[in-house]
């Protein structure tokens, strides 16, 4: 059996929490320097935009067009470091230069739409009770991968991520748990360091959690048939 066809074995079967660490550093590792390229450009913009349009454009009306364009820069970033997951997770290379021109595309209108939307849906359960607005961004968080990987409309990749993660919000609160052990460590000055490459390694694990639930539906769908 060769790589890939143990990853798509592997990714039909959740490891749990904790098991997918190893799936994600190995995804991360595949394209470390695509993945680092497009954390230190999108750190760089982010600069550039607050610190230096922020405080050229003082005004209320120019400062509005400030945070639309810093709105659409970090959509833009998104789609590309998605892209750059999905990518990885199926144990293939993407260069930094086809992340940022696959993102130069109109997908990056449609998620930053989702965006909104799914950011519009957790404020909105959050104002109500607070414990909604969590659930709704667990249930959503798989949304971007359904609208860049199927190409999916807005409001279908909405769905699309609503129905898959049904039953699934125990692994994701896994994950969160695990994330939130790991940032523990950066308590100590030593131990930001051994943080921020934990939570590196790890930021493939949502990649891989779409892996597994779409393989899901996909069986559920063939045994209905």
């Amino acid at each position: 059996m060769n790589k890939q066809s143990t990853t798509a074995a592997e990714a039909s079967t959740w490891p749990g929490a904790f098991g997918v660490y190893k799936q994600s550093r190995d995804a991360v590792r595949a394209n470390l320097g695509t993945f680092i390229g497009l954390w230190v450009l999108s750190f760089a913009a982010s600069f550039v935009i607050g610190s230096i349009f922020g405080r050229i454009f003082e005004h209320s009306f120019a400062q509005m067009i400030t945070q639309m364009v810093s709105l659409v820069v970090s959509t833009y970033f998104t789609l590309a470091l998605t892209q750059t997951i999905l990518v990885s997770t199926k144990e293939e290379h993407i260069s930094l230069q086809t992340a940022l021109s696959f993102a130069w595309s109109p997908l990056l209108w449609k998620l930053l739409l989702l965006e909104l939307l799914v950011s519009i849906t957790v404020i909105g359960g959050l104002i109500l009770l607070i414990v909604p607005g969590i659930i709704f961004g667990m249930r959503l968080m798989l949304a971007p991968y359904y609208l860049i990987d199927k190409n999916l409309d807005v409001i279908e990749a909405y769905k699309a991520s609503w129905r898959a993660t049904k039953g699934s919000l125990g692994k994701i609160l896994g994950m969160v748990g695990v994330v939130i052990l790991m940032l523990l460590p950066s308590l100590t000055i030593v131990g930001i360091i051994l943080t921020a490459y934990w939570l590196v390694m790890y930021s493939a694990a949502a990649g891989f959690l779409y892996r597994y639930v779409s393989k899901r539906q996909k069986a559920e769908k063939s045994q209905k048939q």
